[in-house]
Order: structure tokens, then sequence, then C-alpha cells
């Protein structure tokens, strides 16, 4: 998404280079290439993101100014509230219900991910011994509650600042498609476009596109751990060596 709508490249394309460059680097490497990788790129997406609500919060004036020109912007929708609207989807701009943030942030993302998700239970096999285990966990959650610094502040930029400087309309991804307007998925790079020059675009482009790769090459070496060890060896080929 952020190579379609930057570099104007076809979205199959962009999927394509990403996860053939992801594939041959984890085949060659293993977890080791994969965890090294994303080591680097967790500063990649910090440093390329971290310039995007620093800039965006003074173009709009500061915390205050932006919160009131969104809600100038969108009179009768409350996007600034995480709690009083979500009694009914109707009520929220949205369209989220009290269900939604409870069961899905709540159990699927939050314990769900940190305990049960095999992304993270083999980060903690991997690791030299159990301090290293337990330190390298509670020090990856401490880091992952300032992530909304680089997620949700840009969107609420996105909301006051590409509609009042810009004029852009943001819509929801289905009517973005029918239409080829610009989703709400899209403020990101959107903003990266507006506040970044050529050399920090690059290093903005390139963090979101770490992200990306940083993810899925966990999920691929996590996929092929249980593909060797859960499928292959006990059921196809019992008497395999480790090689």
């Amino acid at each position: 998404l952020v190579m379609k709508v930057i570099l104007g490249w076809d979205i199959h394309f962009s999927i394509w280079v990403s996860s053939i460059t992801v594939a041959i680097y984890v085949a060659l490497g293993g977890l080791l290439s994969a965890v090294f990788n994303e080591v680097l790129q967790f500063f990649l997406i910090w440093l390329g993101s971290m310039l995007i609500p620093i800039l965006g919060l003074i173009e709009a004036g500061g915390w205050k100014n932006m919160i009131a020109t969104i809600n100038a912007q969108h009179p009768g929708q409350d996007f600034t509230s995480l709690w009083a609207n979500l009694g009914s989807a109707a009520n929220n701009p949205m369209g989220m219900h009290w269900t939604g943030m409870v069961f899905g942030l709540g159990l699927a993302v939050s314990f769900g991910y940190w305990c049960t998700d095999f992304l993270q239970v083999q980060r903690v096999m991997a690791a030299k011994d159990l301090r290293a285990a337990q330190n390298g966990t509670i020090i990856g959650a401490a880091i992952k509650m300032m992530v909304p610094l680089i997620v949700t502040i840009p969107g609420l930029l996105g909301l006051a600042v590409l509609s009042e400087k810009a004029g852009l309309t943001l819509v929801p991804e289905s009517v973005a498609q029918t239409t080829g307007g610009h989703s709400y998925n899209e403020v990101l790079p959107l903003m990266m476009a507006r506040y970044l020059g050529p050399g920090l675009l690059g290093l903005g482009v390139t963090s979101m596109i770490a992200g990306f790769m940083s993810g899925m090459a966990g999920n691929v070496s996590a996929f092929a751990t249980v593909w060797t060890y859960d499928v292959y060896r006990p059921l196809l080929n019992t008497s395999a060596s480790d090689a």
C-alpha cells in the first residue's frame, strides 16, 4: 500500500517484490536472519515514523487545536473519544461496537497475541536462557505500548490536516475501492509524502516496508518450524534428520 500510494507501483507487483525478498532471506538464513533483520527494522520503523506526529502536531497547532479541527471538520462524529460512543455501532463514526474493542483488542490482540501467537512463543524458545526470554518479552511489551504514538496520532492528524490543509476527504476502504479515493488506511503514507523530503521520505518508505517484512519474516519462520516439527517429522518422515 505504501509503495502504491507514494511510488505509484501496482499493488500486486508491490506484494510480489516484498514477499519474494522476505522468502529469499528467510530461506537462506532461517530464524537468525528473521530476528537479526527485525532488530534493524525496529530502528528503521521508529526513525522513519516519529517525524510524522511531531511535524503534524506543529502544523495543526498543537494537540488542542488538532482535536478542535477534527470536531469542526466532522460535526456530530466523535473521532476523539475512546469509549463514549461505543454503545452502538451506528453512533460510532468508524462503525465500532464495544464488543469489538473488548473481545478484539482485549482478548484476541492482547493476551491472545502475547501468550499464544507462535511468532512470539518462538522468540522465547530461541532465547539463550530463561532470563533473556523473560526480559526480551517485557522490554518488547513496554516498547509496544508506545506504538500509538506512530499509529493513532498520525491517524488523528490525517483527519485534521489532510481535510483542512490538503482538501482530501478520507473514506472507508470499501468506498475508496469503488471511487478511487483515499481511504483511512492510506493516512500514514499520505502524511509521509506531505512532510518528508526526498531523503527522509526514502527512510519513511523503507521503515513502512520494513514493518511489513519483519512481521512476514517472523510468520514464515514460525510456519516453517510448525511444518517441520508438527507435520513433516511426525506424520510424513519419522526418521528424518534435523537437517
